[in-house]
């Protein structure tokens, strides 16, 4: 298990268990003082309007707005992803249009990769050739 605070790598332990983790005080701008917000500014719930997500190809059951719902589910079921899973395209591509007017300092760009080879319940993440 490994933990993170403020983006910034803090403790790990080979298990998941009991631990504590010194948090710092919040980050604060240097100019006016008040704390820093840290916001997602991928995430939409509502599956329309801005942030706006296109991709070159989705599997059968997957779902482009899955990538930026807010949800991180390693699970089989409940299906909770983006893929493109059998695509037929050489290469695929993913992408988020943030909107008009929405300048935004981005320090920090999380992907959380799902495979369900190694679980055996499915091929997402399995490699062809």
């Amino acid at each position: 298990m490994q933990v993170f605070v403020n983006g910034e790598f803090v403790a790990s332990q080979p298990a998941v268990g009991h631990m504590l983790v010194d948090v710092p005080p919040p980050i604060v701008d240097e100019h006016s003082g008040k704390s820093i917000k840290m916001e997602n500014y991928a995430s939409n719930v509502n599956n329309k309007g801005y942030p706006e997500v296109e991709a070159s190809f989705t599997d059968g059951s997957g779902n482009k707005w899955s990538a930026v719902d807010g949800k991180i589910i390693y699970d089989y079921i409940p299906l909770n992803r983006w893929s493109n899973f059998e695509s037929p395209n050489d290469v695929d591509w993913y992408s988020i249009n943030f909107g008009p007017g929405r300048a935004k300092s981005i320090n920090q760009v999380k992907l959380y990769i799902y495979s369900d080879v190694v679980t055996g319940e499915g091929g997402v993440g399995k490699q062809n050739g």
